[in-house]
């Protein structure tokens, strides 16, 4: 599998299942999942771990660790999900990072070269990322890498926002 290239800060690998522990620091952060439908239990880490390594093997994407380039230390994940929305599938762009690297413009770094990587070398057309509306740090990601809101959409059970961009 292919991965995206590192930046000049960060540096991306597949998920693996010792990574449980990191991504249990995000998934069953309070402040980190406000936006999402709920916390994921130990198991629904697992099923999630299993979920990207199947994804990496099925279609050549999945969520990716993103990892300090020169430390080594987890910063969050980022990457490419199919997902189906309002009963199309879609390509989605998703980020989470842990708070501690909040507002340091690695959201941002990772999700614009996860798009590149989707864009250029996966010749995928368009991506999405669906996002709460309240969620004002992650528009602005996705504006920062040229997504534009599109309409409203219904995700657990709410309405939500999807924002787009094609591949130029």
């Amino acid at each position: 599998m292919r991965l995206p290239r590192s930046t000049e800060r960060l540096s991306f690998r597949s998920m693996q299942h010792k990574d449980h522990p990191l991504l249990k620091n995000i998934f069953q952060d309070k402040d980190v999942m406000r936006y999402y439908a709920d916390l994921k239990s130990e198991k629904e880490i697992n099923e999630w771990i299993h979920w990207n390594k199947s994804h990496y093997l099925s279609y050549g994407v999945g969520m990716w660790i993103v990892e300090d380039r020169h430390t080594q230390s987890f910063i969050g994940q980022c990457g490419l999900v199919p997902e189906r929305i309002e009963g199309n599938i879609s390509i989605e762009l998703g980020y989470l990072l842990t708070p501690e690297n909040w507002g340091l413009g690695y959201a941002s770094e990772s999700a614009a070269m996860v798009r590149d990587f989707a864009f250029y070398s996966l010749a995928i057309p368009k991506l999405v990322s669906v996002i709460d509306p309240a969620n004002t740090p992650s528009i602005k990601v996705a504006e920062n890498i040229g997504m534009t809101y599109q309409r409203p959409v219904r995700r657990w059970n709410r309405s939500l926002s999807l924002y787009a961009a094609e591949r130029s």
